[in-house]
This record gives C-alpha cells, structure tokens and sequence, in this order.
C-alpha cells in the first residue's frame, strides 16, 4: 500500500523508482513485477539471488534454466523496464552460460551483484549473529568490492551494450565508483554505505568524484 505513494514522491524529485523482488516461482515473480508495474515502478529488479528454491536445494540465481523461466513469466505479464540481480560466480564458465541466456531474453539491466551467500559471524559470546537459515546469511560490505569488480568486467565482455549494468558491493568513495566504471558497469548502486552514513553519502562521493577527475 506504500508503493504508490512512494512512486509520487520519487517522481515528484524527478527520479525514477526501481522495485526489488524476490519469488520462490516463476509466477511469483511475475506477481511482483505486475504489482510494481501496475502502483507507477519504473523498474522491477528481480532478485535472483536471494530466495532459495526448496524442491532443488538451491538459490535461483545459480539455475539458468529458472533464470530462464523467471524472466519469461516476468515478461509475459508486464511490460515495464526489467533488470535482474545475480549471486557472485566463482566458476567462469557459469557466468558466461547465465549471461549468454540473459542476453538471449532480452533484460533491460544486470545488476551485479548480490550478497555472497552463506557466510557466517559470531558475537562476543560466540553465538551466531544470524538465527534463521542455520546462522548463515550474505556477506555484503567493502569485502565484495575486489570480487564484484571482476565480476562486473566479465559481464560485459559477455552482454551486448544494449544492456546495462548496475555495479553492486562495497561502493563508499568516488573511488570506488570510478573503479566500477572503469570495469564497465553503467551504474552503480549502494546500501552499506546509506546504512552507516545516511543520505548525505550521495554529496560526498560525487564531489570526490569531481575532484578525482580534476
């Protein structure tokens, strides 16, 4: 019930609205989406990488055929711009299967990548910090960003330029941002960073953007 309102206030500053995800089918993704589309989103991201799939023991993003499937029901039902979010890939050949049939669905945007899966941290007292999923969850923060960024190299050697791509994990300076542009992202996004510094992260980094290229 939020989403409209939400949609108002962005466009309203100018700004396009991007609407995250995530199913456990095809048909819940599509749901989403359609949901997005229909409250004024002007993006539905798809988080691929996040929910895991019970019948296979898996996380969707790791899966090209539910990759496939996800994405064609997502079209089926709207017609708004579509971006999807990956998980890290370690195994190359992985990568290049997942962007090959990426490119062949035609998605608007990658947005790479999602958090590492299945990390784990333990308090002072040696408890884990997590309780659900066995204690285990994504790692996120500056220790994604040297990964991300091969990551993000590889993609675009295997999409075409009529997709873009979004650079995600451990952006905190205009360095950074730079650095992701240089690998051949598009874009970048951010949310450690807004979490430990508020909005007023967004000045900072573009004026040191500045700087850096003066």
């Amino acid at each position: 019930k939020y989403l409209p309102e939400m949609v108002r206030r962005a466009h309203a500053a100018e700004k396009l609205l991007s609407f995250s995800g995530s199913g456990y089918t095809p048909d819940e993704f599509a749901e989403l989406a359609l949901l997005a589309q229909e409250a004024g989103a002007d993006i539905f991201e798809a988080n691929l990488s996040c929910p895991n799939v019970k019948e296979l023991g898996a996380i969707y993003g790791f899966e090209a055929a539910l990759i496939v499937q996800a994405i064609r029901a997502i079209r089926y039902k709207t017609t708004m711009t579509l971006a999807i979010k990956v998980p890290p890939y370690s195994n190359p050949r992985q990568l290049s299967t997942i962007a090959r049939a990426v490119a062949e669905e035609g998605v608007d945007i990658v947005v790479a990548c999602n958090t590492f899966p299945h990390g784990k941290m333990y308090d002072e007292l040696l408890r884990p910090v997590i309780t659900a999923n066995d204690g285990r969850g994504g790692i996120s923060g500056p220790g994604m960003k040297n990964i991300v960024l091969g990551q993000i190299e590889m993609w675009r050697h295997h999409l075409p330029d009529s997709i873009a791509l979004a650079g995600v994990g451990g952006i905190s300076t205009g360095r950074d941002v730079l650095e992701y542009l240089a690998a051949g992202a598009t874009y970048v996004q951010m949310a450690t960073t807004i979490f430990d510094e508020g909005p007023g992260c967004f000045s900072r980094i573009l004026a040191e953007m500045v700087d850096l290229k003066d």
